[in-house]
Protein backbone atom coordinates (compact mmCIF):
# COMPACT_ATOMS: atom_id res chain seq x y z
CA UNK A 1 0.00 0.00 0.00
CA UNK A 2 1.34 3.42 -0.91
CA UNK A 3 0.77 5.39 2.30
CA UNK A 4 2.18 8.66 0.94
CA UNK A 5 -1.09 9.50 -0.77
CA UNK A 6 -3.46 7.59 1.51
CA UNK A 7 -2.52 9.57 4.63
CA UNK A 8 -4.06 12.83 3.33
CA UNK A 9 -7.19 10.95 2.27
CA UNK A 10 -7.50 9.44 5.73
CA UNK A 11 -6.89 12.86 7.30
CA UNK A 12 -9.65 14.46 5.21
CA UNK A 13 -12.16 11.76 6.11
CA UNK A 14 -11.24 11.58 9.80
CA UNK A 15 -11.49 15.35 10.36
CA UNK A 16 -14.49 16.31 8.21
CA UNK A 17 -17.20 17.80 10.46
CA UNK A 18 -20.11 16.26 8.52
CA UNK A 19 -18.56 12.77 8.58
CA UNK A 20 -17.74 13.09 12.28
CA UNK A 21 -21.33 14.13 12.99
CA UNK A 22 -22.28 10.56 12.03
CA UNK A 23 -19.31 8.41 13.08
CA UNK A 24 -18.17 10.37 16.13
CA UNK A 25 -14.60 11.20 17.07
CA UNK A 26 -11.82 9.12 15.54
CA UNK A 27 -8.82 8.43 17.76
CA UNK A 28 -6.31 5.72 18.60
CA UNK A 29 -8.26 2.85 20.06
CA UNK A 30 -11.49 4.29 18.64
CA UNK A 31 -10.89 3.73 14.94
CA UNK A 32 -13.84 3.97 12.59
CA UNK A 33 -11.99 4.37 9.29
CA UNK A 34 -9.86 1.46 8.15
CA UNK A 35 -7.48 0.51 5.33
CA UNK A 36 -8.34 -2.71 3.47
CA UNK A 37 -10.28 -4.39 6.28
CA UNK A 38 -11.82 -3.82 9.69
CA UNK A 39 -11.18 -6.20 12.60
CA UNK A 40 -13.99 -8.65 13.28
CA UNK A 41 -16.65 -7.46 15.73
CA UNK A 42 -15.67 -3.83 15.17
CA UNK A 43 -18.16 -1.12 14.34
CA UNK A 44 -16.97 0.06 10.96
CA UNK A 45 -18.10 3.04 8.98
CA UNK A 46 -15.55 3.58 6.21
CA UNK A 47 -13.09 1.12 4.69
CA UNK A 48 -10.59 2.34 2.05
CA UNK A 49 -9.19 -0.14 -0.47
CA UNK A 50 -6.30 0.62 -2.80
CA UNK A 51 -7.16 -1.12 -6.05
CA UNK A 52 -4.38 -0.19 -8.47
CA UNK A 53 -1.41 2.04 -9.14
CA UNK A 54 -0.98 3.01 -12.78
CA UNK A 55 1.50 5.80 -13.57
CA UNK A 56 0.49 8.03 -16.47
CA UNK A 57 3.71 7.95 -18.50
CA UNK A 58 3.45 11.27 -20.34
CA UNK A 59 2.84 13.48 -17.35
CA UNK A 60 4.55 11.31 -14.70
CA UNK A 61 1.40 11.63 -12.58
CA UNK A 62 0.14 8.70 -10.59
CA UNK A 63 -3.35 7.50 -11.36
CA UNK A 64 -4.66 5.50 -8.39
CA UNK A 65 -7.98 3.77 -8.18
CA UNK A 66 -9.59 3.58 -4.75
CA UNK A 67 -12.66 1.79 -3.56
CA UNK A 68 -14.34 3.18 -0.47
CA UNK A 69 -17.02 1.15 1.28
CA UNK A 70 -19.44 2.98 3.55
CA UNK A 71 -21.32 0.99 6.21
CA UNK A 72 -24.17 1.70 8.59
CA UNK A 73 -27.04 -0.17 10.20
CA UNK A 74 -29.47 2.57 9.11
CA UNK A 75 -30.29 3.05 5.40
CA UNK A 76 -30.71 6.82 5.58
CA UNK A 77 -27.54 7.31 7.61
CA UNK A 78 -25.55 5.12 5.21
CA UNK A 79 -26.70 7.23 2.24
CA UNK A 80 -25.96 10.48 4.09
CA UNK A 81 -22.48 9.31 5.08
CA UNK A 82 -21.76 8.32 1.46
CA UNK A 83 -22.64 11.85 0.32
CA UNK A 84 -20.43 13.36 3.03
CA UNK A 85 -17.50 11.15 1.96
CA UNK A 86 -17.92 12.16 -1.68
CA UNK A 87 -18.13 15.86 -0.79
CA UNK A 88 -15.09 15.70 1.51
CA UNK A 89 -12.94 13.95 -1.10
CA UNK A 90 -13.87 16.42 -3.82
CA UNK A 91 -12.30 19.17 -1.70
CA UNK A 92 -8.90 17.44 -1.89
CA UNK A 93 -6.81 19.41 -4.37
CA UNK A 94 -3.39 20.97 -4.12
CA UNK A 95 -0.82 20.11 -1.47
CA UNK A 96 -1.86 18.04 1.52
CA UNK A 97 0.57 16.29 3.89
CA UNK A 98 3.37 16.71 1.37
CA UNK A 99 1.44 15.23 -1.57
CA UNK A 100 0.24 17.45 -4.43
CA UNK A 101 -3.14 16.26 -5.69
CA UNK A 102 -4.28 17.33 -9.15
CA UNK A 103 -7.71 15.71 -8.98
CA UNK A 104 -9.88 13.12 -7.29
CA UNK A 105 -13.18 12.13 -8.76
CA UNK A 106 -15.90 9.61 -8.16
CA UNK A 107 -16.16 7.27 -11.15
CA UNK A 108 -18.92 5.06 -9.84
CA UNK A 109 -21.18 4.58 -6.83
CA UNK A 110 -22.92 1.27 -6.54
CA UNK A 111 -26.39 1.26 -5.07
CA UNK A 112 -26.99 0.39 -1.48
CA UNK A 113 -27.10 -3.27 -0.55
CA UNK A 114 -27.63 -5.03 2.75
CA UNK A 115 -25.03 -7.48 4.06
CA UNK A 116 -25.79 -10.81 5.72
CA UNK A 117 -25.19 -9.12 9.10
CA UNK A 118 -27.87 -6.50 8.45
CA UNK A 119 -25.50 -3.63 7.69
CA UNK A 120 -26.13 -1.44 4.68
CA UNK A 121 -23.19 -0.79 2.37
CA UNK A 122 -22.51 1.68 -0.44
CA UNK A 123 -19.42 1.15 -2.61
CA UNK A 124 -17.74 4.18 -4.22
CA UNK A 125 -14.91 4.08 -6.78
CA UNK A 126 -12.50 7.00 -7.18
CA UNK A 127 -9.59 7.94 -9.39
CA UNK A 128 -6.90 9.89 -7.54
CA UNK A 129 -4.26 11.80 -9.52
CA UNK A 130 -1.17 13.25 -7.93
Amino acid sequence: MNIDYLDPIYNILSTDADILSIIGAVSAGNEKIFFNDAPKDTERYIVIYEISDTPIDISKLHNKRLQINIYNTNQFTCAQLAEYVKTALHTLQGASSGVVFTSIYNTQSLGMTQTETGEYIIVQDYIVRY
